[in-house]
């Protein structure tokens, strides 16, 4: 065989190989790569975060009486009025932190006269609720009915971020645990299944020189979290 024919031959079996790989290639596209399989994790954890309370709220009620509503009322309003009088230096000046939870105006049981009742919510900070009792203890005709802390917008706001990241840290520590400790997770989706309010108990002493204990209030949020890693 002569070289031209034989360079000849060889060019046309390159080609017809590279036709051949292009042909392949083209049939292997219909075909989806393999890829390693995804495995789920769903936990449900919690996560809590606490604070003290920077608010005490204080329940009272005060009445008054007349031999008509009207004088009743009066007098009801009179011992009303010293109540913000008193509650006012308490409050910083803001009223709308002293407010009515109910009103009841009816004759007075087994006698001839009328009776005027207002329930009153006071919000104060709590470093000042026990001088705050004192001064409601010399008006006549008020009385308290309980006491209870409460933490600011500002501390709830807060607490409650970071609660939502301990839950989330809590619940990925779990899901790692259960993967691997190489493994790689992934967020696939948070759902947060709400909080609940750990409040402690309150502790008043007589009437005067009355002394408020807050204590440590917690805020603990749920959440479930679904993961998912490469299992091959």
């Amino acid at each position: 065989m002569a070289k031209a024919e034989k360079l000849f031959l060889a060019v046309a079996i390159v080609a017809i190989l590279a036709l051949a790989s292009v042909q392949i290639v083209g049939e292997l596209a219909h075909y989806p790569i393999a890829s390693p399989a995804l495995t789920n994790i769903t936990i449900s954890a919690t996560g809590s975060a606490s604070a003290a309370p920077q608010a005490a709220v204080l329940y009272i009620y005060a009445n008054g009486t007349g031999s008509t509503t009207a004088l009743a009322t009066a007098n009801l309003s009179q011992t009303v009025s010293a109540i913000n009088s008193t509650l006012y230096p308490y409050v910083s000046g803001n009223l709308s932190n002293i407010q009515t939870t109910s009103y009841q105006l009816g004759r007075q049981y087994n006698s001839s006269l009328f009776k005027a009742t207002e329930s009153i919510s006071a919000t104060v900070p709590l470093s000042q609720a026990g001088a705050a009792l004192d001064s409601l203890s010399t008006i006549p005709n008020v009385y308290l009915t309980d006491v209870s802390v409460q933490l600011s917008g500002q501390q709830s706001a807060t607490l409650r971020s970071e609660a939502l990241n301990a839950a989330v840290a809590n619940a990925t520590a779990q899901a790692q645990q259960i993967a691997g400790p190489n493994v790689r997770l992934v967020v696939v989706s948070v759902t947060a299944n709400g909080a609940y309010y750990v409040t402690p108990g309150l502790y008043t002493a007589s009437a005067s020189n009355a002394q408020i204990f807050g204590g440590t209030s917690s805020i603990v949020e749920s959440v479930t979290v679904k993961y998912s890693y490469s299992s091959g």
